[in-house]
C-alpha cells in the first residue's frame, strides 16, 4: 500500500468529508425533530397530519418554529451548501362553525361541526283586560306583554302616547285613560345571540265611552 499516496487523499478529501458528515448529522437531527413534533403535538386521521398547537425548539443548534397551518421548514448551511427542509399540511382540519351568520361563527374552521348557534329575533305582544278596548270613564285597564325570543330577564319600558309610563314590568294598569290614549312597550331582551337587542310591541288604542 503506498501510504503517501493515501495520506495525501486523506488531507485533500478529509475535510469534505467531514463537511458532509455534519451536514448529514444535523438532517437526520431535523428528521428526528419532525417525527418528534408530530407525534406530540399532532392528531392523524389519514391520510392528513393535524396540528393542533404550535411551537418552537432548538435541537443541536438548530432553531425550528411552526404554527397551525404554516410551512413547516428549516434551512441548514454550510460553507459549500445551502440544504432547505420542511413539510406543509395543505389538508390541514379545523372544526368549528362555519355559518357566517352564526353567534359562534369561526373564519378559521374548515369543516363545520354543527355547533353553530343561530340568533333569534325577539319580539312582544300586548294585550289588554278590556276585550273590545271600549271603556267607560275611571275604568281600570290591565295591560300585558307576552314576550318571544325575550331571555331570561327581559326589560320593559311602557309608553303611554309616546311618552314613558309604568315601570320595568311585563304588566302596565291605568285607571285614567282617555279617548284615543294609545299604548305600546319596547321590550329589551337579553339572549346571549340575538339579532336585536329590542322590539316594539303592537299599539292598543282606547275609546272611553260617554256615560
Amino acid at each position: 500500500m503506498n501510504w503517501n499516496k493515501l495520506l495525501l487523499f486523506s488531507k485533500k478529501y478529509y475535510p469534505k468529508l467531514q463537511q458532509y458528515y455534519t451536514v448529514m448529522k444535523q438532517i437526520l437531527s431535523l428528521g428526528f425533530l419532525i417525527f418528534f413534533s408530530v407525534a406530540l403535538f399532532g392528531q392523524t386521521t389519514s391520510p392528513t397530519a393535524i396540528v393542533s398547537a404550535g411551537n418552537a425548539v432548538t435541537v443541536q443548534g438548530t432553531y425550528v418554529s411552526w404554527s397551525v397551518g404554516e410551512t413547516f421548514v428549516t434551512t441548514l448551511t454550510s460553507p459549500s451548501l445551502i440544504l432547505t427542509q420542511g413539510f406543509q399540511q395543505p389538508d390541514i382540519i379545523i372544526s368549528g362553525c362555519t355559518n357566517s351568520l352564526a353567534c359562534n361563527y369561526n373564519a378559521a374552521a374548515t369543516q363545520d361541526d354543527g355547533s353553530c348557534i343561530l340568533p333569534v329575533t325577539p319580539s312582544v305582544v300586548i294585550s289588554s283586560s278590556d276585550a273590545d278596548n271600549s271603556i267607560c270613564s275611571g275604568t281600570s285597564v290591565t295591560f300585558t306583554a307576552t314576550p318571544t325570543n325575550g331571555g331570561t330577564t327581559p326589560t320593559y319600558q311602557w309608553k303611554l302616547n309616546g311618552a314613558n309610563v309604568g315601570t320595568n314590568s311585563a304588566t302596565y294598569t291605568n285607571a285614567a285613560l282617555t279617548t284615543g290614549a294609545v299604548v305600546t312597550v319596547v321590550m329589551t331582551a337579553n339572549n346571549t345571540c340575538q339579532s336585536t337587542p329590542t322590539a316594539n310591541g303592537n299599539s292598543i288604542t282606547t275609546t272611553v265611552l260617554n256615560n
